[in-house]
C-alpha cells in the first residue's frame, strides 16, 4: 500500500511525456550514437553505420539488432534514425514507458486487509483438526493390489 502511495505522489510532479527514467535512457542514447553515420534510403528506411552497421525501419519499429522489437523502445540505432529524420522520440516510444500509463497503474488505491485469522494454540482442549495419519506400510500394500 504505501509503495503505491508512494509512486502514486512522485508520478504527479512529473512534467513529460515519457517516464523520467526513459527521458535519460534517451540521453544516454545520444552519447552512444553521436559518431554514428547515417545513410537515408527512404523515409522510413536507414542503415546506422556503427560496428556493426544495423538497418532502421521507422514505420515498422524495428531494427536488425533486434532491440525495439524487444523492449518496444527505441535502441540506439533508431534513435539516430529517428533524429536524423526529425521525427519527434515519443511517439516511437510504446504508451507503456508513457506518464500516464504509470499515472493509470498507480490510481488506484489497495485497501487495507483486516486479520482475519487467531492465533490458535494447540492443546488437550482446542478444537483443532489435525490431518489423518497415514501408516507408509499400509498405502504401500494396498497400491500393489
Amino acid at each position: 500500500m504505501e509503495q503505491m502511495s508512494a509512486r502514486r505522489s512522485a508520478s504527479m510532479k512529473w512534467k513529460g511525456v515519457i517516464c523520467p527514467i526513459m527521458e535519460k535512457k534517451f540521453k544516454g542514447l545520444f552519447n552512444v550514437s553521436k559518431t554514428w553515420a547515417i545513410s537515408r534510403s527512404s523515409d522510413d528506411l536507414y542503415e546506422v553505420r556503427c560496428n556493426p552497421s544495423v538497418s532502421v525501419n521507422i514505420s515498422s519499429r524495428s531494427c536488425s539488432c533486434g532491440e525495439w522489437q524487444i523492449n518496444s523502445f527505441p535502441c540506439a540505432h533508431a534513435f539516430c534514425a529517428l533524429k536524423r529524420g526529425g521525427k519527434n522520440l515519443n511517439d516511437y516510444v510504446d504508451h507503456y514507458y508513457s506518464v500516464d500509463a504509470f499515472h493509470n497503474t498507480y490510481s488506484k488505491s489497495i485497501n487495507p486487509v483486516p486479520t482475519i485469522w487467531k492465533d490458535v494454540s494447540v492443546g488437550s482442549d482446542a478444537n483443532v483438526l489435525l490431518p489423518p495419519l497415514c501408516n507408509k506400510r499400509l498405502m504401500s500394500t494396498q497400491h500393489c493390489r
